[in-house]
């Protein structure tokens, strides 16, 4: 039979660890629309990151193409506000903004 105490040590990293990617959320929030630029961010809203990707809701079809386009130079760009993170990729989508 497990101790409560065993099962604890096998809680708490998963806690610090939820705790860590919310933090990681916040930080892509509030440095978006300085990476990115107040146009852009009108139209867009980051959503998730996880394993690496940035997830981005786009509020148009048009902004979602022109987007795609310029994905490497966003990419980049995010690379260098967000020192020390894992961002390997971005992925637009159609969502609520």
């Amino acid at each position: 039979m497990m101790s409560s105490t065993e099962g604890l040590k096998e809680i708490i990293p998963r806690v610090f660890q939820n705790i860590q990617e919310k933090n990681k959320n916040l930080d892509i929030f509030e440095i978006w629309e300085k990476a990115v630029g107040k146009r852009i961010a009108q139209h867009t809203k980051p959503v998730s990151f996880k394993r690496g990707i940035l997830t981005i809701n786009v509020d148009k079809v048009s902004w979602l193409f022109e987007l795609n386009i310029f994905r490497p130079f966003i990419l980049q760009r995010l690379k260098r506000f967000m020192e020390g993170e894992n961002l390997e990729n971005l992925r637009f989508r159609l969502g609520k903004v």
